[in-house]
């Protein structure tokens, strides 16, 4: 994946959705420097650390660049990836062309993981029930720089944070729709939201974080990924997708994990 410009509302859907994965920045800077020294207004969206990236690049806040950073809990280890994709080719017997990270149809409040390959040939399961999504929910491949990222918290570096609004008692209809959560950090942000032709609902900061353990602090390295990667080095990955990735084994660990629980509990009544 990579960064691209846009120029007209038409190719904004280019621009849509999840992305999990690794962003190649490429010579997007230099486009947005060229772009401002032709006087142009310039819309920069990344996470917050490319976007930091982009004003340390600059070395000033231009009046003609709005930054909007995306609430990030990390990314997928590149590594990983290459071999899921090469994984699903293989069992597809296609090459993939198109992903959809998180889809949601209008009106459908599950979210999707979406692979298309040549030929017709699909990969479709809930998001948080297909691989990819099962490794990044329990933080097994996580790129090693989120575990310390110094912009993680709700102090972004753009004028604007997209998040979304997942927590608070909301209509069962606004739950199904999804609720975005817009965070406005400066006052050119406030200057743009103001003009936004948006359905609005004022939320405290401490409601925001609740939603996003992106927008509190970064998570905290575990045990489990350590074991993954040392499987990874080792094995098939064949193998490791089935240890770790698995249906079946997230089951297993959910059971464990219950057992556990259960056995701290009776112990602690004994004393």
């Amino acid at each position: 994946m990579a960064h691209t410009a846009v120029k007209n509302a038409h190719e904004l859907p280019r621009l849509r959705g999840a992305k999990p994965v690794q962003s190649d920045i490429g010579e997007t800077y230099q486009q947005v420097r060229l772009y401002l020294d032709q006087g142009r207004q310039v819309l920069f969206s990344g996470t917050p650390c490319q976007v930091d990236g982009l004003y340390r690049y600059l070395g000033e806040h231009p009046e003609r660049l709005v930054t909007c950073d995306v609430a990030c809990s990390g990314v997928c280890s590149p590594g990983v990836w290459a071999r899921l994709v090469s994984s699903m080719a293989y069992v597809k017997q296609h090459r993939p062309v198109a992903v959809e990270f998180c889809g949601k149809l209008s009106g459908d409040q599950e979210r999707r993981f979406r692979v298309l390959f040549e030929g017709g040939g699909r990969y479709d399961a809930p998001a948080p029930k297909s691989e990819l999504g099962r490794g990044l929910t329990r933080g097994l491949f996580l790129r090693p720089a989120r575990y310390h990222c110094p912009s993680a918290g709700t102090d972004p570096p753009g004028a604007l944070t997209l998040a979304i609004f997942a927590g608070g008692a909301l209509p069962v209809e606004e739950k199904r729709k999804g609720v975005s959560l817009l965070l406005i950090n400066t006052a050119k942000g406030a200057q743009i939201f103001d003009v936004l032709p948006l359905h609005r609902q004022a939320r405290t900061l401490e409601e925001a974080a609740a939603c996003d353990a992106a927008l509190r602090q970064p998570p905290t390295l575990t045990e489990e990924r350590s074991k993954f990667f040392d499987a990874l080095e080792q094995l098939p990955f064949q193998q490791v997708r089935t240890r770790y990735l698995s249906a079946v084994q997230h089951r297993e660990g959910v059971g464990q994990r219950l057992r556990e629980l259960l056995h701290r509990g009776g112990k602690e009544k004994k004393s």
